[in-house]
């Protein structure tokens, strides 16, 4: 896990007269799950629109997989591999599972509009190859007997998996998962924290987590980086960052 495959450069954004990300640098190595973490309003949403093309940057680079993709609009940021989730996934409620997973295929679906009108040939293959593709996801997600529930009707942990497996529906290179545990019991946060290590593991996606569950965050992560008022104050294995002093101070506190 040494090859960058993300690299942050000197990344500034400033919201008028807040410096919201000041001087980032970060590297994100291939095959690595890194953690996010800081305090409320350290910036780390920020980052994240940043990376996946919501904001463009003051200044600096952001450079994927050897390209520099600083400015690029979010499909084209998209369409390289780095897929975001967000914290409140979004779910076509009144689908079933396997309809929004349906849905997240044919929202990128090369078949045109027009072929799928006209019922083609080329378009029936690809919803027999995306409903292949979908239950397989839903399968490894663990969700592939729920593939017909109603989607308002799963409960929180359920639903937070379901917007997982739709982001791998994109085929994603690397994951960029905001705050993929907020609102879930403990027996769901140990669920989706080896779902995540096994969507790294066992598919080799890059992983960023911005996540405010400190166990899950040290039991997940292979590295951790910390910023405070949009500067990095720390970076390194779990265990060196549970002892950083300034972490501690910055956002640990007592604990």
């Amino acid at each position: 896990m040494t090859n960058p495959m993300l690299e942050l450069v000197g990344l500034r954004k400033n919201f008028g007269g807040l410096m919201a990300v000041d001087e980032l640098d970060l590297v994100v190595r291939s095959g690595e799950i890194l953690g996010l973490i800081g305090p409320n309003g350290a910036g780390k949403t920020t980052v994240y629109n940043l990376i996946s093309g919501i904001y463009k940057p003051a200044s600096g680079k952001i450079i994927f997989q050897g390209e520099n993709i600083t400015g690029l609009r979010p499909d084209q940021v998209a369409n390289r591999g780095v897929i975001r989730t967000f914290q409140i996934a979004s779910l076509f409620k009144e689908l079933s599972v396997l309809d929004n997973m349906l849905v997240a295929f044919h929202l990128q679906s090369r078949a045109g509009f027009w072929r799928s009108m006209l019922n083609s040939n080329y378009s029936r293959h690809e919803e027999k190859r995306f409903r292949k593709r979908a239950l397989e996801i839903l399968d490894f997600m663990g969700i592939g007997s729920l593939k017909h529930e109603h989607t308002i009707n799963l409960p929180h942990g359920h639903q937070v998996t379901l917007g997982l497996a739709i982001a791998l529906a994109a085929n994603p290179r690397m994951l960029l998962l905001d705050e993929p545990l907020t609102g879930m019991n403990p027996e769901e946060v140990n669920t989706m924290v080896s779902r995540v290590k096994q969507i790294n593991q066992e598919q080799g996606i890059t992983i960023i987590v911005v996540e405010h569950n400190m166990r899950a965050v040290m039991e997940l992560c292979h590295r951790i980086a910390v910023i405070n008022f949009g500067k990095k104050i720390a970076e390194g294995v779990p265990d060196h960052i549970r002892q950083n002093h300034a972490v501690i101070e910055a956002y640990l506190g007592e604990s």
